[in-house]
């Protein structure tokens, strides 16, 4: 999935539209299954990709589907660290769950993916609910890239 510093791209299979804390709006994570895992792209920050193996992504799939499962997966990162965790918790106050990406000497990145949130303006889009967020890591998990085609039987 990476060289280092550089996270392989994808072929998008959809779009997690999340709360972004500090930037005090939504944004989108773009998720993408790529030859050798999942890519989450933040719209936020294109440029520094998270890389999730498969068995990775379905943990946190499993997290994102389940009300107040929590976990924790290894990611590849294009940033000073090539290793970082992103963890799926729960928002106990909110309802949903709080995506967060934690690099040893970086501050944390996070992603609200909360279920009481409604839109502040007429025409707002909905966050996505944390069950389709899972539902999406999971097909990308197991989703083959575009450029990849099964081989024929013998």
């Amino acid at each position: 999935m990476t060289t280092p510093g550089t996270v392989l791209p994808g072929t998008e299979i959809g779009r997690i539209l999340a709360w972004w804390p500090a930037g005090h709006q939504t944004t989108t994570l773009r998720v993408e299954a790529s030859p050798l895992g999942v890519v989450l792209r933040p719209e936020d920050t294109p440029t520094e990709p998270m890389g999730i193996p498969p068995v990775q992504a379905r943990r946190l799939a499993g997290a994102l589907l389940v009300a107040h499962a929590h976990a924790v997966a290894t990611v590849l990162t294009t940033g000073p660290e090539l290793v970082a965790s992103l963890m799926v918790t729960s928002l106990p106050g909110l309802g949903g769950k709080l995506l967060t990406l934690a690099c040893p000497g970086l501050e944390p990145r996070r992603w609200a993916l909360p279920t009481t949130w409604q839109p502040t303006r007429p025409g707002d889009p909905p966050l996505t609910h944390p069950e389709a967020a899972g539902a999406l890591l999971g097909h990308a998990a197991g989703h083959p890239p575009a450029d990849q085609h099964p081989s024929p039987p013998p």
